[in-house]
């Protein structure tokens, strides 16, 4: 089977440092569909409230795909380490997007409705540690994916054209136009493929 011929980098928290291990394959994180729900209930206590989300919240909440993903629960990668290492800052304290949508929502419904958010988060036991923060951002280095197990960052169609895009900057540049090219290059995963090359851990 033909395999994407360079590496790949996953921008993630110390939270998930349990899903990596070097030279072993790549697992998925087992509570996004709690994380989803638990957004989902939240959302509801607020727009109970009369407090409407945001577009990009609504798009969370949907779980959309289109010109821009908001699907969350996969192994989603970058051709280039910088965009990669950005996510990872940007999502690391409560370990990415969709568990920092709960702590936000749930923040805000604890000034509405206390007893409501406490027991929103009883109901989620499994994601206690992730509203708790405290997460470090971690970068994961994937190599030897699968062509088949690449897909485009909102899930459908043949990444081909990328990746021949890819190996072109590749061949061609260095440094920071390299990866400033390579910074709209991403996708994702199917859990189980590709082999964790290097775990860094970007808080140190």
């Amino acid at each position: 089977m033909q395999h994407i011929p360079f590496p790949l980098y996953h921008g993630t928290s110390s939270h998930f440092r349990d899903l990596f291990e070097v030279g072993g394959t790549t697992r998925p994180w087992p509570h996004v569909q709690d994380a989803i729900s638990l957004l989902r209930a939240t959302w509801a206590q607020l727009q109970g409230s009369g407090i409407k989300p945001e577009w990009y919240q609504a798009n969370i909440l949907r779980q959309s795909t289109g010109p821009s993903n908001w699907q969350h629960g996969e192994l989603y990668v970058a051709a280039g380490e910088v965009a990669a290492v950005r996510y990872a800052h940007g999502g690391a304290v409560f370990g990415g997007e969709i568990l920092t949508q709960c702590a936000e929502a749930l923040k805000r419904l604890d000034a509405i409705d206390a007893a409501a958010a406490g027991s929103l988060r009883a109901q989620y036991p499994a994601l206690g540690r992730f509203l708790a923060g405290g997460g470090t951002p971690l970068l994961v280095v994937v190599e030897g994916v699968p062509v088949p197990a690449l897909l485009k960052e909102a899930g459908e169609g043949s990444v081909d054209e990328q990746v021949r895009a890819v190996e072109g900057h590749l061949s061609t540049m260095e440094g920071n136009l390299l990866q400033a090219c390579l910074q709209g290059y991403q996708f994702r995963v199917r859990a189980g493929y590709g082999t964790v090359r290097e775990i860094v851990d970007l808080g140190a």
